[in-house]
């Protein structure tokens, strides 16, 4: 699998793709956050990045993602940052992908630089298999050595 995520376009829109590069279809196209901090405007663009800890900004680039984790935000995946300078302290930082009560009434709420998917929204809508919250499908497709990468 892959997924981008694509920070040229608002969070006020689906900007995260999860690729099924086997069959060649898109699963999944939703929303996500991007880190406070890396939104000076609050406009829902996010323009400026950092791979520092304590910056509150979103990090670009590729990534690999790491193990499934019951955390502060409940149900979380690891990511490994592996663009150098980019983001190799994604890690250290503590920046993964949780859920968040956030979707389709505005711009998706910001993070410390985690990528946040709804817990609120059902697989059923997006016609996925089963019915259980949107992030827990997501992380259970992901876990384990999917790429990422995200777009600036």
């Amino acid at each position: 699998l892959l997924v981008v995520v694509d920070f040229s376009i608002s969070s006020y829109y689906r900007r995260l793709y999860i690729f099924d590069l086997k069959s060649m279809k898109v699963i999944l196209n939703t929303w996500t956050s991007h880190a406070s901090k890396s939104d000076p405007e609050g406009n829902g663009y996010p323009t400026d990045f950092s791979n520092v800890s304590g910056t509150d900004k979103s990090s670009p680039g590729f990534f690999i993602t790491g193990v499934q984790y019951d955390g502060k935000w409940g149900n979380s995946l690891r990511l490994h940052g592996i663009d150098g300078n980019l983001n190799s302290a994604v890690f250290d930082r503590g920046v993964v992908i949780h859920g968040w009560g956030m979707g389709p009434n505005g711009p998706t709420a910001t993070s410390q630089g985690c990528l946040m998917i709804s817990y609120n929204e059902s697989t059923r809508f997006y016609g996925l298999p089963g019915d259980q919250p949107l992030v827990d499908y997501v992380i259970d497709e992901l876990k384990g050595g999917a790429i990422l990468y995200t777009h600036t």
